[in-house]
């Protein structure tokens, strides 16, 4: 309740002034006014509207922006109802409402938070906020109203409250609309072909995984989050993988090779770069390159052996031409020469001549006989087909064939296990085994040196041993006996391919045989074949 009564009153409410209007000049010429002057001037100068109302509701008093917002003149205003300046509909709720104020006044504020009218001359409606405050003088009660026209401020409010809707719809719309790029996105990505699309932070943790690559792996890719990537990594990769993402990290895509669990994968990195410029994020496409690699792989395999194969072309061809060149010659020179002997007395010549010619056809056929042999082995044309057969008739029948191609004075010593014995092998393969392995020794066997061929059986294996008393095998050579065209330098002048022992072997493990080959230089060697026994 305002009481003005003494000097002290005027001195607080000058101190209010001042501190709310912050005018010095105002307040100078306020100053040299007498109490009516001062509190008239403050009254017309108030940017608020100012009505004195007496307990009837009546105006007593009313400043220069009353009329400025409602349209009457004061003359027209003063000693006229409150009502008049409320809007029709409301004014005899109002008229009730001043009745009850005035029964117990209070200082109070009216229209904030509220959608309060008041109504002009011409019936013009428009917001207002309204503060109440009263006092007494001479015993009688007063309220003072200040209205204030808060219209430019509603239409803020209401241009602020339709963009605050416009915003939230489209924040809704957006919100929907990234709902449904993330929904697109992670369907995307967890239909993404052999590998996974990743998003990792700073410490290479998962902030996002989905991919195929995860269901062929029984993997959630919810279990994934928040777990580090190079945890997941044999340890030998982390390295490469790390190096990659931290370029990532500096800003530069990358690219990286990982292999893990005997599986082959690129990883593709990028930056997702922030809108201040900040890296805190980095996109990881990884993909399973398994079988493309395995694609690759047999490529090259296949490269290498098509370049092996080019190679052993060559090297027949070198081989071919000197090998054949000297059986042919003796050939056509004994040829040749048999034509001189027609006498009676010039059979021995002819018959050694003749001798010749066999040998020589002989060599040329095993010589034929390797290189259509690798030429099977390499193409898998070679098949077993066992059966049983008496492997000491089948040895004594090679022995027989072998006489005409042996040195002079050589012999093949056979001491078998016992008089018949059946196996159960592939008959061509072991012939062909046993007659590359015979023919070996005798021709790196001297003259008159004995060839001995043992066969041992025993409950679960049997072996044969072919052992020859010739040059032997120099013993840092040993480890390439079945390489394919190894000659040792000890037999570069001896006639030979360098595919026997390499074939012999093949059919010997075709057979699931196994060849151990034990060898002295200029002793002679020690050839032990082995089966399992087949009952």
């Amino acid at each position: 309740m305002i009481k003005i009564r003494q000097k002290n009153d005027l001195s607080h409410f000058l101190i209010y002034f001042y501190n709310n209007y912050k005018n010095i000049t105002l307040l100078i010429l306020i100053m040299n006014l007498d109490q009516e002057e001062l509190f008239e001037l403050l009254f017309e100068a108030a940017g608020e509207g100012i009505i004195l109302v007496n307990k009837s509701g009546i105006i007593l008093k009313a400043n220069e922006r009353v009329v400025e917002m409602f349209g009457y003149s004061k003359e027209e205003i003063t000693n006229q109802h409150l009502n008049i300046l409320v809007p029709k509909n409301i004014r005899e709720k109002h008229s009730k409402h001043l009745e009850r104020y005035f029964m117990a006044p209070k200082s109070r504020y009216m229209g904030i938070g509220l959608h309060l009218e008041a109504a002009t001359k011409s019936e013009l409606l428009f917001p207002v906020e309204i503060s109440l405050n009263h006092f007494e003088a001479k015993g009688i009660t007063y309220v003072i109203a200040l209205i204030t026209d808060v219209t430019e401020r509603k239409i803020q409010e209401e241009k602020i409250l339709k963009l605050n809707q416009e915003l939230e719809q489209r924040v809704v719309l957006r919100t929907e609309q990234l709902t449904k790029s993330e929904q697109l996105y992670s369907t995307v990505a967890k239909n993404f072909p052999d590998g996974t699309i990743n998003v990792f932070d700073r410490d290479y943790n998962f902030l996002f995984v989905e991919g195929k690559e995860l269901l062929y792996n029984d993997i959630d890719a919810k279990s994934l989050t928040g777990k580090n990537f190079i945890e997941f990594l044999p340890p030998s990769q982390h390295n490469a993988a790390i190096a990659c993402l931290k370029k990532t990290f500096d800003g530069e895509a990358c690219s990286a090779n990982i292999e893990m669990d005997d599986k082959f994968y690129t990883m593709d990195t990028t930056p997702l770069v922030e809108f201040n410029g900040s890296i805190l994020k980095v996109l990881a496409i990884i993909k399973n390159i398994t079988q493309q690699k395995q694609a690759e792989l047999k490529i090259k395999r296949n490269l290498k052996k098509e370049q092996e194969l080019n190679r052993m072309k060559s090297r027949f061809v070198s081989i071919a031409s000197h090998e054949f060149r000297t059986p042919l010659s003796t050939i056509l020179s004994s040829t040749s020469l048999i034509s001189r002997y027609s006498k009676n007395g010039d059979d021995e010549k002819r018959d050694k001549h003749i001798n010749r010619i066999k040998s020589s056809i002989s060599n040329l056929t095993l010589i034929l006989n390797d290189f259509l042999s690798i030429e099977k082995l390499e193409t898998g044309k070679v098949e077993v087909k066992a059966e049983y057969f008496d492997l000491n008739k089948t040895i004594n029948l090679i022995i027989e064939d072998l006489k005409g191609v042996l040195k002079n004075g050589q012999q093949i010593l056979f001491s078998p296990a016992e008089q018949e014995h059946i196996i159960y092998l592939d008959k061509q393969l072991m012939s062909n085994a046993i007659i590359n392995l015979l023919s070996n020794a005798s021709k790196y066997s001297y003259e008159a040196q004995d060839i001995r061929f043992v066969v041992k059986k025993e409950e679960d294996v049997f072996s044969i041993n072919i052992i020859d008393e010739g040059i032997g095998i120099p013993l840092s050579e040993q480890k390439h006996l079945f390489e394919r065209f190894f000659r040792a330098k000890n037999a570069l002048n001896i006639h030979g391919t360098g595919l026997g022992l390499n074939i012999t072997q093949k059919y010997i493990e075709l057979m699931n045989g196994k060849i151990n080959i034990h060898s002295i230089e200029n002793k002679g060697t020690d050839v032990t074949l082995l089966f399992p026994q087949i009952q």
